[in-house]
């Protein structure tokens, strides 16, 4: 048997939206705008012609825009038509777990719905659909065929109905037809137990009450949040982060940046916030607003699920973030000096810098002058010779300067 995706239950109602093309998705919680911007990955990598998803970004921080063109471009997979996207979502998957569970995706047999679907749902999202990817595409004992049921959520995307009821993470009345309360198979790190209390022991998410109905989340979110993986970055201590900001564009740029980033050295993941803000205001011809600097942070998951929050005060933010700083402290390159930015200790800046002058003026160097070399100073640029040591103590000064300009040091 051949199902086929209803395309036109896949639009936004009219009573959401205009002529039921656009949609309009509004930052949130860490965890809801994770799955957006992994979302937003998938979509990208798709690569559809005549379509960027930067078209979807507006200067509120929100997402509005047809999604229409996503979703009606369709292919055929194993006798069943689905959205090429939806194809692209598994095989970005396997991009993130095939260091972890080898899974080979340059054999011409690699089924990449039907390989990664098992430890997507068994790894990542637990229990959400049946991981058994053995019976896929035949009847469950149950009798459902497993894919059809992942087609059958998937109709129900950017449906919405008064009738329904509202959503406790994008606040409307999407449609609500599967795994509808938020539970540890939305999130592992934050949902409760089963909604099953004759099954389920107490959390403390929900003051362990084994009663209580939990969080309503609609078919849309639950399947935003089934990208929350695609957001994250990997770094080599098995720590996953994700920048989390008040807007989706400034989330998706950032986290772009923060991947290339990551394969640099950085000794904190404060440093690597930093280099992503520094980089993003070199690259964009206009200033960050207050609004989007007061509310920058990244979500760090360490391998034992333990969550942390790492942020920068909004006055460093406003300073690496102005394009003559970031420009000098980009060139400049090392730590550092970034260090001192950051702890907002500026006049160690001075300090620093005149006695790099003092020792690239002196005929000959003592122990303790090449040791202060080696540990303040990691680039050759800046350290090759007395030449350099002098237009590096300059631009530190010049640093300095702008900095004290910026925020009025007297």
């Amino acid at each position: 048997m051949i199902n086929q995706v209803n395309q036109s239950n896949l639009s936004v109602p009219t009573s959401q939206v205009n002529q039921g093309q656009n949609i309009e998705l509004y930052p949130g919680n860490w965890l809801y705008n994770a799955g957006v911007v992994g979302f937003l990955n998938v979509i990208n990598a798709t690569n559809i012609s005549n379509f960027n998803v930067k078209y979807l970004f507006s200067k509120d921080g929100s997402i509005k825009g047809d999604l229409s063109i996503i979703f009606n471009n369709t292919i055929q997979h194993n006798g069943y038509t689905i959205p090429s996207f939806i194809r692209q979502y598994f095989i970005e998957s396997g991009l993130i777990i095939k260091k972890d569970f080898n899974i080979n995706l340059k054999n011409p047999n690699f089924d990449p719905i039907k390989d990664i679907w098992g430890t997507l749902f068994n790894v990542y999202y637990r229990g959400f659909f049946n991981a058994d990817s053995n019976i896929l595409y035949q009847p469950t004992n149950k009798g459902k065929i497993l894919f059809v049921e992942f087609i059958n959520f998937i109709n129900n995307l950017f449906v919405y109905n008064n009738n329904n009821s509202k959503c406790n993470f994008c606040l409307n009345k999407g449609t609500q037809t599967y795994k509808n309360k938020f539970t540890s198979e939305h999130s592992k790190e934050l949902g409760s137990n089963d909604e099953n209390p004759k099954k389920s022991m107490p959390n403390a998410f929900w003051n362990n009450n084994k009663n209580t109905n939990g969080l309503n989340i609609c078919d849309t979110c639950s399947f935003l949040i089934l990208h929350q993986h695609l957001a994250f970055t990997n770094l080599s201590d098995n720590t996953k982060i994700f920048i989390n900001a008040p807007s989706f564009e400034l989330m998706y740029e950032l986290n772009k940046l923060i991947k290339e980033l990551s394969k640099i050295d950085y000794k904190s993941t404060k440093e690597l916030l930093a280099m992503s803000v520094i980089e993003y205001s070199l690259k964009i011809n206009a200033i960050l607003g207050n609004w989007l600097l007061m509310n920058i942070e990244i979500v760090a998951i360490d391998k034992k699920n333990n969550i942390e929050f790492i942020n920068i005060p909004y006055n460093v933010l406003r300073i690496i973030s102005n394009k003559k700083i970031a420009a000098l402290l980009s060139d400049i390159g090392e730590f550092k000096i970034l260090n001192i930015v950051l702890n907002e200790k500026y006049s160690e800046l001075v300090e620093i810098a005149y006695r790099i002058m003092r020792i690239a003026l002196k005929s000959k160097r003592n122990e303790n002058d090449n040791k202060f070399l080696q540990d303040t100073i990691f680039l050759d640029k800046n350290k090759g010779s007395n030449y350099n040591l002098l237009w590096f103590s300059n631009k530190i000064l010049n640093l300095y300067a702008l900095i004290k300009e910026t925020i009025k040091i007297k």
